[in-house]
């Protein structure tokens, strides 16, 4: 979340204890990083644009895959 532009007290705290709690994730939460950061971000997002739209558009839209590995 912190690497999709969601700096929250809630987003930190996350990333503070899956640091803390998971090293041997490290390498995953580093990853998952890197293609939260080359995506589009969450806190451009709100609801009155996507709640109404069909979920395979928006899975094709958003396609989390396509991102850097």
């Amino acid at each position: 979340m912190v690497g999709n532009g969601n700096y929250s007290i809630p987003s930190f705290t996350i990333l503070i204890f899956g640091a803390i709690l998971l090293p041997d994730l490290w390498l995953t939460l580093y990853s998952d990083f890197k293609k939260g950061r080359k995506s589009i971000g969450i806190s451009e997002w709100n609801i009155e644009n996507y709640a109404n739209r069909n979920l395979t558009e928006l899975r094709a839209e958003f396609d989390f895959n396509q991102v850097i590995k």
